[in-house]
Formats: structure tokens, sequence, C-alpha cells
């Protein structure tokens, strides 16, 4: 008989987890050093800032789109165009490309002046993915008029719409690019897959339950968990449902990584590392959700819902804290509001960190890589 890592939790608790799954269980370590060099107030970042070059970052604040210089800190251009996401086409420095509740918009990334700038019907709330020469723009429902969730194809020249795709329930994570498909998931548990060419769905699978993590490629697969841990590897062609077991649950509107051996899913209370054949293979526990992590190497990097970031080692699961941000006052009292918000960079110098209520903070990586 065997038994799902949810069981093993219920019959004898979080510390007798590793005798009967064979997994690493390990908690974060004690050491933290904050050396801030500089803090910039981005009055509520919607998304993890974008590396360009080792430069600059940019990012949306909801009523603007704005540069930053990585090194200092300080602002280089702030375009009052709506965008809380913000997307750099694969040719760096070309294009930026940005959505809001109201528009989609192509901006350049020296000057932040405006390219074009085209109204959409209802909300674009994740990432615009470039898919060659179109833009795909995924959006979820509009409560205020009722619209369903679509997702549209852009021209990236100009933004004429070319084709629109009306899926059933909300899409509330970004959807996933493969060989010229997108694979997008819903509130409702849907998968589909929609040609970027033509915006045709080629099939769709539920699995039946809420999909609130961004899915992940890889192989031949795509990697799906449901709201309440459900693990489930489809073929990315047919659409068929390869395997399926109960894990970890997720941290809503995060994604998961591929490290070479191990998929990573962000949890509620942790990082785990599902190994494809046997499951959960190692577990780190952190103080709040995992929000958005980030591989560099052989280690993971990711921040927590309570302000902490941490460093972990892919392959032994064993980490250490190498921010902490859960003493720092802000006139608020909910640590939530001080916690990370998106991926952190992580360059050869310093941690830039996106945090919950407005905040970018870079910190020096000298002594705590």
């Amino acid at each position: 008989m065997s038994i799902t890592r949810r069981e093993a939790l219920e019959l004898v608790g979080a510390s007798g987890l590793a005798a009967i799954l064979g997994t690493t269980r390990t908690r974060a370590g004690s050491e933290s050093v904050n050396k801030k060099e500089w803090e910039y107030n981005a009055v509520s970042p919607h998304i993890s800032p974008i590396e360009d070059d080792n430069s600059r970052i940019y990012f949306g604040t909801g009523k603007a789109v704005a540069a930053v210089d990585i090194q200092t800190g300080e602002k280089i251009w702030r375009t009052d165009v709506k965008g809380g996401r913000v997307s750099n086409s694969p040719e760096k420095r070309r294009e930026l490309f940005v959505t809001s509740f109201q528009n989609v918009a192509s901006l350049s990334p020296e000057s932040g002046d405006v390219n074009w700038k085209r109204e959409i019907s209802t909300g674009g709330n994740t990432k615009p993915i470039v898919a060659s020469d179109t833009l795909v723009v995924a959006h979820g429902t509009d409560y205020r008029t009722g619209t369903d969730s679509k997702v549209l194809g852009i021209d990236r020249s100009d933004g004429t719409k070319i084709w629109e795709n009306e899926l059933g329930g909300d899409i509330l994570v970004t959807p996933v690019l493969k060989e010229g498909n997108v694979y997008v998931v819903t509130s409702t548990g849907t998968v589909t897959r929609i040609n970027t060419k033509t915006g045709e769905t080629d099939w769709e699978t539920n699995i039946g339950t809420a999909i609130t993590t961004q899915p992940l490629s890889h192989g031949n697969n795509i990697i799906i968990i449901g709201e309440l841990g459900d693990y489930y590897q489809i073929d990315s062609n047919s659409g068929e449902i390869v395997r399926h077991f109960s894990t970890i649950r997720p941290q809503k509107n995060s994604h998961m990584l591929f490290d070479g051996s191990n998929v990573l899913i962000p949890g509620v209370d942790g990082l785990g590392a599902i190994n494809q054949q046997r499951g959960l293979t190692w577990f780190y526990a952190t103080p709040g959700g995992v929000v958005m992590p980030t591989s560099v190497g052989k280690y993971i990097y990711f921040g927590d819902t309570r302000g902490n970031i941490h460093r972990v080692n892919s392959t032994k699961g064993t980490g250490k804290k190498v921010a902490d941000f859960t003493a720092v006052s802000q006139g608020c009292s909910d640590h939530i509001r001080l916690g990370v918000s998106g991926t952190p960079i992580v360059n050869k110098s310093k941690y830039v960190i996106p945090r919950s209520g407005g905040l970018i903070t870079a910190i020096n990586r000298s002594g705590v890589n």
C-alpha cells in the first residue's frame, strides 16, 4: 500500500515525514546578513523586475512603467502608460511589452518612448508572451463586465489584433510557451493548447481542480500542479495525462522550475523537489509561502511571503537565509505586506528583491553568496 505525502503528514506530522517517504526535510538556517545598497519605492509593483544586460531593471507600477539602474537604484526613465506586467523581447534592448487591465503597449527599453499602444476589451493580468512575430496576451475574467477569459494574438510590430480565443474559467497565471504553442491553465482546472499563429485550440484537458501555479514545460510534457497539490504530467502533443500523484500544496501565483533532475515546486510552507518517478525527494521548510524561485548554478534563490530570501542547494535541499526583512518596519504590522513579491535578481554583486508594499531593495552579496 502506498500513501501520499498529505496522508503521511496527517499520520505522523512533518517531523516524521522523512522516515516514511525517504524525503530529506530541512529548515531555513539562521544566518542572515542585510547589507542594503539601495532601495527604490515603486508604489506597488505587480511583477518581478526584469534584468537587462546586468545594467538596469524594468517594472510596472500599475499606472506607469519605469527603468532603474541596477547598480545605483537611480531612475533612468518613467513612462505614464498603464502596465503591471512587463516582458522583455528575446532580442534584448529591442522592445518592452506591457499589459494592464486596459491596454497592451510596446516601449523602447532605452528611452521609455511608446512605440504603440492598443486598448483591449478586458484586463491583461499576466505577462505578455513573445512568440516570434506574435505577442500573446492572456487575461482573466472581467468581473465588472462579466466578460470571460480570453487569449489574444497581437502583431508585435504595431499592436493589431490577429486572433482571439475565448476560454471558460479565470486565467490567474501566465501561460507557458513551447514550440509555437501556448498552454493556458484556468481556475476551473482546464489546460488548453493554443496555436500562436492561428489562435486555434488543439486540445483541452481538465484535471478537476483549480490551477493557480504557472505550468512548466519539460521534455515532451507539460507539468501541472493543482491548488491542493495534485501533480500531473500531460503529454504536450496529445493532452493525455501521463502521470498523476499527490504532493505538496503550491503557493498561488508562483512558478515551478526544473533543475536538471527534479521539478521544484514552490509550496505554501517550503520548496519541494519532485522526482518524476519517485515523487518528493527533499523538502526545504520556510516561514512563509515560496515566491517565484530562480536558478543560478547549483543554487535556487527565492523569497517567501514573510520577507526572507533563501539560497538552497538544488541537489541536497539544504540552504540558509541570505536576507531577512521581517523586522523592517514600514508603518504596517502585517508581515505579508513586507514579504517578497517576485523573483529576486541574482547577479555577481547583489540581490535585487521586489517586495510587497512597493519596494525594490538591492542587497550586497559580499559574504552571503
